[in-house]
C-alpha cells in the first residue's frame, strides 16, 4: 500500500503576531481586542483622533471630549478641565474672576465691570468710572462731561466749543482780533494797546512824548532820524541836517551848533 503525503508551506508568526490568510502575512495581535481602533503592535491599540484610549480599558477607543480640548486644558470625564483658578469656555481656559470683574472677550483677562456702564469714560475699578482729561464725572457717577475751565466765550452745556469771536488757545477760548500787533485782544475785534503804544487807526503805534523832529517814532520813546539827518546828542528827539558851509552841525531851525552862520532852505529840512 502506497502512502501519499501532502506537503504545504505555512508561515509561522512570532509571539504577539498572527497569520492572516487574506493578507498572507503576519499582523500584530491584540489579545483583548481593539475596539474602535486598530492594532498596530502586539497588544497595542491605536485610536484615530480625536478619539483616545479609555484610561480604564486600554483596548477601547472613546471620544472623551468633542471638540477636543484646547491646551492646556485636558479631557477628564468627558469634560475639558483647566488648571485651578481658571475654567473652560468651550474653546480656551479663562481665569476665574473675582466679584466686580469679568473676562475681557479679547485678552480673556479679568477687567473691572461697571453697572451701568461708563459713558465717555473708562471703568477702572468695580462700579468706578474714570474720565479722560478735559472731562469730569457728572452726579450720576457714570457720565463724563466736558470740563470748561476759563469758560469766557465758551459754551459748556454739552461740549467745550468756542463762541463766535473767540478761538481756542492753550485749552481756553480767547477773544479774536483781526489785527492786534503791539497790543492784546480784550474782546472780539477790540484791541487794547500795550504800554508805550497808542491806537492810531487800526494799529497800535509807539508813543514818543513831545514828538520827534525830522524823525519818526519807531518805538516807545525812540525817535529814528530821517534819511540824511543826524541825531542831536543834546536833544535826542531832534534830528538835524549837517551844515555843509560852516563845517559844523546845524539844527532843524538852521542854527549852527558852533554859533557860525548857516543858512538852509526849507526844502532841505
Amino acid at each position: 500500500m502506497v502512502k501519499y503525503f501532502v506537503v504545504t508551506n505555512q508561515t509561522v508568526c512570532c509571539k504577539g503576531w498572527e497569520y492572516s490568510s487574506a493578507d498572507e502575512k503576519c499582523s500584530p495581535h491584540c489579545s483583548t481586542g481593539c475596539s474602535r481602533g486598530r492594532c498596530v503592535a502586539p497588544d497595542t491599540c491605536q485610536c484615530e483622533p480625536p478619539a483616545q484610549l479609555d484610561p480604564e480599558h486600554g483596548n477601547t477607543c472613546i471620544t472623551l471630549c468633542n471638540p477636543a480640548c484646547h491646551p492646556p486644558a485636558v479631557c477628564r470625564n468627558h469634560s475639558c478641565i483647566c488648571d485651578s483658578g481658571s475654567s473652560y469656555n468651550s474653546t480656551h481656559c479663562i481665569p476665574l474672576c473675582q466679584p466686580g470683574f469679568s473676562n475681557n472677550p479679547v485678552s480673556l483677562a479679568c477687567d473691572p465691570t461697571c453697572d451701568p456702564p461708563c459713558i465717555n469714560g473708562n471703568c477702572t475699578a468695580p462700579n468706578t468710572c474714570s474720565c479722560p482729561d478735559g472731562t469730569q464725572l457728572k452726579e450720576d457717577g457714570v457720565t463724563c462731561k466736558p470740563t470748561c475751565e476759563r469758560c469766557v466765550g465758551r459754551d459748556c452745556a454739552d461740549a467745550c466749543a468756542c463762541k463766535d469771536g473767540y478761538v481756542k488757545h492753550d485749552g481756553a477760548c480767547v477773544p479774536s482780533c483781526a489785527s492786534c500787533e503791539n497790543g492784546h485782544c480784550v474782546s472780539p475785534d477790540t484791541c487794547e494797546c500795550d504800554a508805550g503804544f497808542t491806537r492810531v487807526g487800526d494799529v497800535c503805534a509807539p508813543v514818543c512824548e513831545g514828538g520827534c523832529v525830522n524823525a519818526d517814532c519807531s518805538a516807545p520813546g525812540v525817535c529814528s532820524c530821517w534819511e540824511g539827518f543826524q541825531r542831536n546828542e543834546t536833544r535826542p528827539r531832534e534830528c538835524y541836517k549837517p551844515c555843509a558851509g560852516c563845517g559844523a552841525a546845524c539844527t532843524s531851525q538852521g542854527d549852527c551848533v558852533q554859533d557860525e552862520a548857516c543858512q538852509i532852505n526849507d526844502d532841505e529840512v
